[in-house]
């Protein structure tokens, strides 16, 4: 049999299976009854067909980490970025074959802000589109924390933008669409992460 978490999916049904039992004896309420047959329902959908086994999420893993060497992308060399989240911006990104710069590519991310104008007027404050890939935008958002710490040249980034009075996030969005202009050019060029090429 199969287990979750050290709890077979047996003994899971089981022990819902014995608190609907009681609960029905003990309250013989209708209420009681519908509640307890829905945990019971939902009990056994997580048990048996939501989680997979922890060694089916390992080899999953171990299959894109197989797949991203054979690719061997540039990207990997950005210390802070895995072979999932490599794999993942890569498939986004489409091998950046339908982008010719990387203003589009950070276009196509949602990371371009947008500038408020009516005549005169131009707004001090601005904000992203956030158009394009969401599931690109979310994966940059969550590595861009280990490649700033990890590269001297985006955590400088970063710290220059605080202090120019830029919000926590708002000064992670300077460094995405940084990271963005350096994935375009090294995959664009095939060569390697190199930060004393970066202005």
């Amino acid at each position: 049999i199969d287990s979750f978490g050290g709890i077979s999916k047996v003994l899971l049904v089981s022990l819902v299976a014995t608190l609907l039992v009681i609960g029905c004896v003990v309250f013989e309420t209708m209420a009681l009854i519908v509640s307890t047959l829905a945990i019971l329902f939902y009990s056994v959908i997580v048990a048996v067909f939501v989680y997979p086994s922890w060694e089916s999420i390992e080899e999953v893993d171990k299959k894109i980490e197989e797949f991203s060497s054979q690719l061997n992308s540039p990207i990997l060399s950005i210390s802070g970025i895995s072979h999932l989240s490599g794999t993942s911006i890569i498939a986004e990104l489409n091998n950046l074959k339908k982008f010719t710069n990387a203003s589009q590519v950070i276009r196509y991310a949602g990371m371009n802000p947008i500038v408020y104008q009516s005549g005169n007027f131009n707004a001090t404050m601005t904000r992203l589109s956030k158009k394009g890939s969401k599931y690109l935008r979310k994966t940059l958002y969550q590595i861009i924390t280990p490649v700033i710490e990890n590269n001297p040249v985006f955590k400088t980034y970063y710290n220059k933008k605080i202090a120019e009075g830029k919000s926590h996030r708002c000064a992670q969005g300077h460094c995405v669409r940084k990271l963005l202009r350096v994935i375009f050019h090294i995959i664009k060029t095939g060569e390697s992460f190199n930060p004393e090429l970066i202005r």
